[in-house]
């Protein structure tokens, strides 16, 4: 995997126009004003359905603060996706939800199964959370039939790795009532180190949020005054994004985010491509509509086999290739993480595909610094592989 500098020259150079922006008018460098309003102000537009953006510290922040704003009794309950990071469950655990359900994936995928999700909804679910692993996404068209039959149900999408990704030509994060993306280092849309953002269609949502990402204040009144501690609503921590941050991520947003997105989808393409032209049965991707787009984070790829000694020898040769980068097994699977089952309701078949799917499947790390190169030599080895088993 390439080393990727997201915070290059360029972007060192374009921070003086901050710094400029800030000297003329005599001020510090803080946070909440005009980089943090122009960034929430083209994420938007990126989005390409109309809403609003809060800038926050962390993806995981902006989980929690969407959970804190749809949770309304002690008695709510969520469901979860089987594959997400460790934050995205912490953040139902410690707003206190009554119950959280584990889902399984669709099957021979790392993303939630939405029709097998319907079984677990009650009148107590108050919270689903849905998980776009990779930056690829399960069938989102059921979401419709879950919001038109469980009207009372709030859909989060965790995007944190689907800067972009479509589904029926419309971008992941506008399918459900708050979605939630980490702008941390690595990812796609960078803002420096860390970083978040929210985004919602719905005002109410999102004033509540914008109130929860401020320790409780009242800021959407026109007459809101910080020093009188009546506008402050909720008992909340300070979760802002400075504005360094939100400079550098419009300007990664704005000149960098397209360029990243498109040449790691032409990665995809190519390894694609190859496996099916050449007829490499042993291996395969996850597919896609051919309208839509992927914005990729990290690409799985599939040891087509049910043979658990042709995996385990398949995954032994590759581990051999120093030229690539490969997690042989991911493992932000909840169903593993033995110290937060007393958090959840789940049976055995709640994690049977996700299971399955995670042990015949080795992940390739890239990023659109990745040299054709080095995909044609990926290509011609899981080419030789294949006619070694089958």
């Amino acid at each position: 995997m390439n080393f990727r500098n997201a915070i290059n020259f360029k972007t060192y150079k374009e921070l003086k126009k901050l710094f400029t922006h800030y000297s003329k008018k005599k001020q510090e460098v803080g946070y909440s004003s005009y980089y943090e309003s122009l960034l929430c102000k083209n994420f938007v537009k990126f989005m390409g359905s109309k809403g609003y953006c809060d800038a926050v510290n962390s993806g995981t922040s902006a989980l929690y603060i969407a959970s804190a704003c749809l949770k309304e009794s002690n008695y709510d309950e969520a469901i979860i996706c089987p594959t997400t990071n460790v934050g995205t469950l912490s953040s139902l655990i410690i707003n206190k939800f009554k119950k959280i359900h584990l889902c399984d994936s669709e099957k021979n995928s790392y993303q939630i199964n939405l029709k097998s999700l319907k079984k677990k909804i009650n009148k107590r679910t108050k919270v689903i959370i849905i998980t776009h692993v990779g930056g690829f996404t399960c069938d989102l068209s059921y979401l419709k039939i879950i919001k038109r039959n469980y009207p009372w149900v709030k859909i989060i999408e965790d995007c944190s790795q689907s800067f972009g990704t479509t589904f029926n030509k419309k971008k992941v994060g506008t399918f459900g009532d708050i979605s939630c993306f980490s702008t941390m280092f690595r990812k796609n849309l960078v803002t420096g180190g860390i970083g978040g953002l929210l985004y919602t269609k719905n005002k109410n949502i999102y004033n509540k949020c914008l109130s929860l990402a401020d320790r409780g204040k009242l800021l959407y009144k026109k007459n809101f005054n910080p020093k009188d501690y009546s506008f402050y609503k909720y008992p909340s921590l300070n979760f802002n994004l400075d504005e360094i941050s939100c400079f550098i991520g419009n300007y990664n947003l704005t000149q960098n985010l397209k360029h990243i997105n498109e040449t790691r989808f032409i990665i995809y393409n190519k390894i694609n491509s190859f496996l099916k032209d050449k007829n490499v049965n042993l291996f395969s991707v996850p597919d896609i509509n051919k309208n839509d787009f992927v914005s990729l984070y990290f690409l799985p790829i599939t040891i087509n086999s049910e043979d658990i000694r042709v995996i385990n020898k398949v995954k032994k040769i590759l581990k051999n290739y120093k030229n690539f980068i490969f997690n042989f097994k991911y493992h932000e699977c909840i169903y593993e993480w033995k110290n937060f089952h007393k958090f959840l309701s789940f049976k055995k078949n709640d994690h049977k595909n996700i299971m399955n799917y995670q042990n015949k499947t080795f992940n390739f790390l890239f990023n659109e610094k990745t040299k054709i190169n080095t995909i044609n030599h990926l290509n011609s080895k899981l080419l030789e592989i294949n006619k070694r088993f089958t």
